[in-house]
């Protein structure tokens, strides 16, 4: 299943184009980010963007936009516990993980 992208708001800031949208994950998240090009966004090229979650789920998930890959990747921090309490990284969510619960609203701003 692919990712699922819909606008929620086109506008113009200086001389780019600003796109809201809302992109609901699939059932088998990729290692390595999820493919999202500029022109699904609407966009020929991305310059700068934010992503968050936007729905609350059992998991809380951090997610940047790699813009020179157009990619959605996800993270998900792990309990310390399991690790013996010692500090561990932020690491990326693994692959085939189902993320088709979470919607992530991103803000996007390219030509």
């Amino acid at each position: 299943m692919a990712l699922t992208v819909t606008n929620v708001k086109k506008s113009v800031f200086g001389d780019q184009r600003v796109v809201i949208a809302d992109v609901l994950m699939d059932n088998s998240y990729l290692t390595g980010g999820e493919l999202l090009p500029a022109a699904t966004l609407g966009l020929k090229t991305v310059n700068f963007a934010v992503a968050v979650q936007k729905n609350a789920t059992t998991s809380i998930r951090v997610f940047q936009y790699d813009i020179a890959n157009g990619k959605l990747l996800a993270f998900q921090q792990t309990d310390p516990a399991a690790a013996g309490g010692a500090a561990i990284p932020f690491p990326e969510v693994t692959s085939a993980v189902d993320l088709s619960a979470t919607t992530v609203r991103i803000i996007a701003i390219g030509v």
